[in-house]
């Protein structure tokens, strides 16, 4: 079991930097206070700055192993939710039958501008 605890200033003051700080620098910092502390440390340290452990997992196994994200990126190339232009075939379709339903304005009335009502993208 953790034999170290921090007090609750010095606690305040490690989740205040760990959120100025970027996703790949959260990973890395957590990873280092956990591993100051050892056995029972990542449960510590997760419960402090409010991350998962698989967060301190991730940067452990970077610090450890060297595994390492391009400079100019926080994530892998490919992370992410994928684009719906990407995963709908047919989304030009899809996009002007709603459109279709929901435009108001005349098209000879420069000044009625067409307005989307209700639309809900699926």
């Amino acid at each position: 079991m953790l034999r170290t605890k921090y007090s609750d200033k010095i606690e305040k003051q490690m989740k205040a930097y760990f959120d100025s700080l970027n996703e790949k620098d959260r990973r890395g910092y957590a990873a280092i206070e956990a591993m100051k502390l050892g056995h029972g440390g990542q449960k510590y340290i997760s419960s402090v700055l409010g991350c998962h452990f698989q967060t301190i997992m991730a940067g452990i196994d970077k610090l450890n192993n060297g595994t390492e994200t391009p400079e100019d990126r926080i994530r892998k190339p490919g992370g992410g939710k994928k684009k719906i232009i990407d995963t709908v075939e047919n989304i030009d379709e899809v996009f002007f039958e709603i459109l279709k339903d929901h435009t108001a304005g005349s098209p000879m009335d420069k000044a009625a501008i067409p307005v989307l009502v209700n639309t809900i993208f699926i």
